[in-house]
């Protein structure tokens, strides 16, 4: 998902109201995408998405001045694991009220775990939310289990290059000893087979 522009919400994808629930993204690439809310995803009044093994880098959110998110949420329960979060922008924001990462708002619960939110911003705003952080890395830090504030050491962010080097923190300190973030190691390639799909129970 590259380059999708929206003048309000979800920049790529706006996921919308209850024929939308169960909803599973895996294995995506989410880049070069612009809105005022949710500059990659926006999701309303969803009650189960999931999004998993999928990398966000260089979006953009328009905030006016609050706002922003590059996956944002009202009023949905999203689960997300092992996402890297990376080089996402905020334009005419409020250093308070505006999240370069994951915005919850309107009693949304938002549940991450295993992932990687690193920009050079706020990357996280709770507002008449829930937000549940173990076991991530985040800049600028959040309270949870196994939660870290220290840089991921990816192999070459100058050119977009999220994979993690040998020495990164990341590495085995996720749930069960698992890696953080979407990516594996070193310089070898790496595939990402998308998939949109309803969950089935």
């Amino acid at each position: 998902f590259t380059d999708e522009s929206k003048d309000n919400n979800g920049g790529a994808l706006y996921i919308n109201n209850e024929g939308d629930d169960n909803l599973l993204i895996s294995g995506c690439n989410f880049n070069l995408n612009k809105a005022e809310l949710g500059s990659a995803i926006y999701i309303n009044s969803n009650e189960t998405a999931k999004i998993e093994f999928s990398l966000f880098f260089d979006n953009i959110s328009i905030c006016t001045p609050e706002g922003g998110g590059t996956v944002y949420s009202n009023e949905s329960m999203i689960d997300i694991k092992n996402v890297t979060f990376a080089d996402n922008q905020l334009d005419n924001y409020s250093a308070d009220n505006s999240a370069a990462s994951i915005y919850s708002d309107n009693n949304s619960t938002i549940n991450v775990i295993n992932s990687i939110l690193w920009n050079a911003s706020t990357d996280i705003v709770v507002f008449f939310g829930i937000m549940n952080i173990s076991f991530s890395d985040i800049y600028g830090g959040f309270d949870g289990e196994g939660n870290r504030n220290e840089a991921p050491l990816f192999s070459n962010s100058g050119n977009r290059d999220y994979r993690l080097t040998e020495g990164s923190h990341c590495i085995g300190t996720g749930v069960g000893g698992s890696n953080m973030g979407a990516l594996g190691i070193g310089c070898d390639a790496i595939s990402l087979a998308p998939i949109i799909t309803s969950i089935i129970e």
